[in-house]
């Protein structure tokens, strides 16, 4: 039975995902790369679907664009970082950043929009900190799900190349996402599956559009 929940994959969350899928395919992997892209819940909570969806008033859209605009050049001083540093610098910049999305919207619309954006990262999101904790996943489980997710996104970035029909590539995409996080799923317990369900809640059918991300990315505003 499937019980996992996706964001519909439009053309800008393929580009992101493909973005994800790139850096999990590198030679030294994930762990050493920083997980691969993310989103932030700012940037997310910056997304009109999402604004719509969570019914934010005009002052929190606003103040949450601008939590996401302060994210963004924060993480740009990032930039001439060490490896090491840059991860351990960005997971505070996360953390506080958290902090003040959960200040600016009321604790149910912050449980939504957490579980909207495990909904579009899906399956990158099962390698973030939150996730293996909140999961309780054992070093079998995380090395078999970097497993998959590896393979996926050596898969998915050879869809990609080469001159391919964009819209064929698209379609495969979607089915290698799909199947990427079955396969993720069935490597959890039956309990970790029951959480990862109140962590995704309801299937979020808006449109996200990622500017400027990954392979053909473009900035749409």
């Amino acid at each position: 039975m499937t019980i996992y929940r996706l964001a519909p994959l439009t053309l800008a969350v393929v580009v992101w995902s493909l973005a994800g899928a790139v850096a999990w395919a590198q030679p030294d992997g994930p762990r050493q790369r920083g997980n691969g892209p993310r989103i932030s819940l700012a940037e997310l909570g910056s997304q009109k679907s999402v604004q719509e969806e969570l019914k934010l008033s005009s002052d929190e859209v606003d103040r949450l664009k601008k939590l996401a605009e302060e994210g963004q050049s924060a993480r740009r001083e990032l930039r001439d970082l060490s490896d090491e540093d840059r991860r351990k610098k960005g997971r505070e910049l996360s953390e506080a950043s958290e902090k003040k999305v959960s200040e600016v919207i009321t604790p149910q619309q912050f449980t939504r929009l957490k579980q909207i954006r495990n909904q579009v990262q899906s399956p990158w999101v099962f390698n973030s900190p939150e996730v293996v904790s909140a999961l309780s996943l054992t070093d079998e489980e995380k090395d078999k799900i970097e497993t998959i997710a590896k393979e996926t996104g050596e898969s998915m970035r050879g869809l990609f190349q080469g001159g391919a029909d964009f819209d064929k590539a698209r379609k495969e995409a979607v089915k290698l996402r799909d199947v990427a996080v079955e396969k993720v799923l069935a490597v959890l317990t039956s309990e970790q599956q029951g959480k990862w369900k109140e962590m995704t809640g309801e299937p979020f059918k808006g449109e996200i559009e990622f500017p400027g991300r990954g392979p053909g990315g473009r900035n749409r505003n």
